[in-house]
């Protein structure tokens, strides 16, 4: 019963959005917050969680993650690694 009206509640609130991130240092701890906290409780595959990290970059930290998309399972930790 708690879980039903918890997420009637977040239904109820409007949905934040992961901002995208081009690689400003000073941007990178909210970035990488919103991306943890909205997107990566619903993912559960390493591929995935590269997939949608990709899709929140530009510019700069997009072009310097481009090799780890041809990466096996390890790509998302090291794009993780280099954007940090």
């Amino acid at each position: 019963m708690q879980k039903m009206i918890e997420t009637q509640n977040q239904m109820c609130l409007a949905s934040p959005k992961v901002p995208k991130f081009s690689g400003n240092p000073l941007e990178y701890a909210s970035f990488i917050i919103a991306f943890e906290a909205r997107i990566l409780p619903y993912i559960n595959t390493e591929a995935n969680k590269l997939y949608y990290l990709d899709q929140q970059l530009e510019g700069d930290a997009k072009d310097l993650i481009q090799g780890c998309i041809f990466m096996n399972e390890n790509g998302y930790k090291e794009a993780r690694r280099l954007l940090q």
